[in-house]
């Protein structure tokens, strides 16, 4: 026994004795761990293991996110970094200090801290180049560049990376390394690279898993670049691999979906009814049940197709698989059918079946785009049926009960739309142009939309600058409705007609509609036809029925400053039909007839012509000094440059809208309607076909009648805007209601000075006689 002891107490002092020969280097190794890196080492995986054991995302949208972390492991990452921090500055020399820094690095990543995360593995590729830590170091590095944007650093990390992993045979983290790099490029939209990166990691011999999502994504890309059938075969190869239940869910399905499109319905539905043999939630079953309606309907067979999407509807209620039902029948009923009426109530529904939906945007924007369709029929209805009245006022033989002649306005606009000789009724289908005239608004008001995005761009023309109104909120009148969307032609509002709808319906009385010229009118409906058009064009993807409606506009409003947009819409509407012979015909009516145009200016860009008149033009610089005033709140010496520029520059494009300018200052800054109407009607006179000399007839007709004044607008109810702080003009940019001066402390000063500029000798005073009625037609 006295032996045995003294053989342990031998060993501990030649423990001793190798310990002090070694140095202080293992005795830091040693309490560096069992002291401070083993805590913090235990600590940081449950940290992780808190994190990645969250739910999934869907693996169809990206790969690497930003980190969600609870709040309670936020504080272990913080333990964490307090811990490795710790050894570095106590245990210098130990072995332990590279593995600490890319711990507190990744630390800081997962806390959304990238800046701090990026100096760590910085510093530890800069300060440990030969440790085996350092690839790990790298591609953190390069997930925090990710999360914060900067593609390009990310790409040159990988660069380096990638030929260093694959020389050290780091296959997980060359695998890692082009999955980054893939979703960098599948989000930039460069689907072919991304395919390439996919490719190559699945290529590796890294962790099975990850290949299995990197091969999911793959097939995600050949959808995305429309090769269906590479995709089909890139799903089928993801189970190959060992991919997790929720993956192996997906891939089954998106499988299945690409059968279906490839004509292969039988495979499809094997497919798909394999699945709903294995154990699923109850939404996962919705969405196989959806996907077997879809080919059941891609098949030809409605009936089943639509049994399923009604059995969907009762059984899934407010699921995902319920919403994309009831976004496919809305799809249906209007591409296939054009029924319009249907089409909004299913998108109605599906919008807000399932908020969380990827079909819950485009279901609003379909219902959307069918309300203003519906909008626009109403507003065309009436309009027609105000013009009847306005035209046909103090005539004999109409509408009189006596004679028993009233004409059937329905059937009249009927022959009037189909025999226009524009378009015949074979170019759009007989069942638009019945709902287009026989409008449920003739039974119902519908309101229009308050707004709606410019979603019409066509071609690449730069909108001219231009002054907004001030909104009158009280003010409910007959107004220009929706806005000049094409093209983006954003015009001042009417501030003394509203645009809005008409006077709201009262139910407990009979609508009053004001008195209103029927060049006005015609006004209006020139407005909602062309609205109609570009709705058909870009949002309904029906070109036939843009092409009539645009015909339209074209031969029934000659005057109209919608005439050169639709002239340019319909070019555009011939070039996608590959019909060059209209396309140049229609380019040369609009350099003739509309030289000074914007769609002039741009056929002549596009064609190599000459720049024309343009190139120089000394007024454009002292449009945007005057402008530059005006919204410096300085409205009485915008006023004064705005007029000179109309004296001193009458050929001018920038002089009518210089013109209406000054009309707009007198209306709706100083609340000088006489004024306003001078110069209103100036600009009518001298620039007819001008858009601003467009714009404002409506105005005319409303200032030439006080009455008429008296039923669109109360001038005392204009509420005083206070004058703004002093901003910074810039170019291109027009002012905004509460940048321009206080029309009432303005109101004194311009009339103190109204005699003197009005009755100025250098100035033509405008001829009282009204302008060509053919101006307003």
């Amino acid at each position: 026994m006295y032996r045995r002891f003294l053989n342990i107490k031998i060993l501990l002092v030649l423990i001793q004795l190798i310990v002090l020969l070694a140095g202080c280097s293992t005795y830091q190794n040693l309490t560096g761990y069992f002291n401070t890196y083993y805590n913090a080492s235990q600590l940081f995986n449950e940290s992780v293991n808190d994190v990645l054991n969250k739910p999934a995302m869907p693996l169809d949208t990206v790969f690497i996110k930003p980190y969600i972390v609870p709040a309670v492991t936020q504080v272990k990452f913080d333990k964490v970094i307090e811990k490795c921090s710790r050894l570095i500055q106590f245990y210098p020399d130990s072995k332990w200090v590279d593995d600490a820094i890319l711990m507190i690095g990744e630390s800081y990543v997962y806390l959304g801290e990238y800046e701090s995360g990026i100096r760590k593995f910085a510093e530890l590729i800069e300060n440990f180049p030969q440790s085996d830590l350092r690839f790990e170091a790298k591609l953190w590095y390069a997930k925090a560049e990710y999360f914060m944007n900067r593609e390009d650093e990310v790409l040159k990390i990988l660069n380096d990376l990638i030929p260093e992993a694959t020389s050290a045979g780091e296959e997980n983290i060359l695998l890692n390394g082009y999955i980054i790099e893939g979703q960098l490029y599948s989000e930039r939209g460069e689907y072919d690279q991304a395919t390439i990166a996919y490719e190559k990691a699945v290529g590796t011999s890294g962790d099975e898993g990850e290949k299995a999502r990197a091969q999911f994504q793959l097939g995600i890309c050949y959808e995305k670049l429309g090769d269906t059938s590479r995709a089909a075969k890139a799903y089928g190869r993801v189970l190959k691999f060992k991919p997790g239940n929720s993956l192996k869910y997906q891939t089954r399905l998106k499988q299945g979906i690409t059968l279906t499109t490839l004509g292969l319905y039988d495979d499809a539905l094997a497919v798909f009814i394999e699945l709903t043999e294995e154990q699923l939630k109850n939404e996962e079953i919705g969405l196989v049940e959806l996907e077997i309606a879809n080919t059941y309907w891609a098949m030809g067979d409605s009936s089943k197709a639509f049994s399923l999407y009604e059995y969907i509807d009762t059984t899934y209620k407010r699921t995902d698989a319920s919403a994309k039902s009831f976004y496919r029948r809305g799809l249906i009923f209007e591409k296939k059918s054009h029924d319009f009426k249907l089409a909004l109530d299913f998108y109605s529904k599906a919008r807000s079946e399932f908020a969380s939906s990827e079909i819950t945007n485009p279901a609003q924007l379909r219902a959307d785009a069918l309300s203003r369709y519906f909008s626009y029929q109403s507003l065309l209805t009436k309009y027609d049926s105000l013009f009847l009245s306005e035209t046909t006022k103090d005539t004999t033989n109409i509408d009189d009960p006596k004679s028993g002649s009233s004409k059937d306005s329905v059937t009249t606009k009927i022959q009037s739309r189909v025999s226009s000789g524009h378009v015949t009724e074979d170019s759009i289908s007989a069942s638009i142009i019945k709902r287009e005239i026989l409008s449920d608004s003739l039974r119902e008001q519908q309101k229009t939309p308050d707004s709606h995005p410019d979603q019409f761009h066509l071609a690449e023309v730069t909108p001219p600058d231009s002054i907004p109104s001030k909104t009158d909120t009280t003010t409910k009148s007959v107004a220009m409705s929706g806005t000049d969307s094409l093209l983006q032609m954003k015009l001042p509002k009417d501030s003394l007609l509203a645009r809005g709808d008409s006077v709201q319906k009262d139910q407990a009385s009979p609508v009053i509609v004001p008195a209103i010229s029927p060049d006005s009118i015609k006004s209006l409906i020139a407005q909602n036809q062309f609205e109609l058009a570009g709705l058909f064009l870009l949002e309904l993807d029906l070109p036939d029925s843009a092409l009539f409606w645009f015909n339209k506009v074209v031969h029934e409003h000659p005057a109209s400053k919608f005439v050169p947009r639709s002239f340019y819409a319909l070019a555009e509407i011939y070039r996608m039909k590959g019909d060059s012979s209209q396309v140049d015909s229609i380019y040369n009516i609009i350099l003739e007839k509309y030289e000074d145009s914007e769609y002039a200016a741009q056929i002549r860009k596009h064609s190599g012509l000459e720049e024309w008149k343009n190139l120089v033009d000394p007024a454009e610089d002292k449009y945007q000094e005057a402008e530059t005033l005006l919204v410096a709140g300085r409205s009485l010496e915008a006023l004064e440059n705005f007029k000179k520029i109309s004296k001193d520059h009458p050929t001018s494009p920038f002089t009518p809208k210089a013109q209406f300018t000054v009309g707009w200052i007198y209306e709706n800054v100083s609340i000088n309607l006489d004024s306003a109407s001078v110069w209103y009607r100036k600009l009518l006179k001298n620039y007819p076909a001008s858009v601003y000399a467009s714009e404002v007839q409506p105005k005319i007709a409303v200032l030439e009648d006080s009455t008429k004044l008296q039923q669109y607008i109360k001038i005392n109810e204009i509420q005083a805007v206070a004058k703004p702080e002093k901003q910074q003009y810039r170019k291109g940019t027009a002012p905004s209601d509460k940048q321009i001066e206080d029309p009432q402390n303005l109101q004194q000063r311009l009339r103190r000075n109204d005699r003197n500029v009005e009755e100025d000798p250098d100035e033509e005073e405008p001829e009282e006689d009204e302008a060509d009625p053919d101006d307003d037609n």
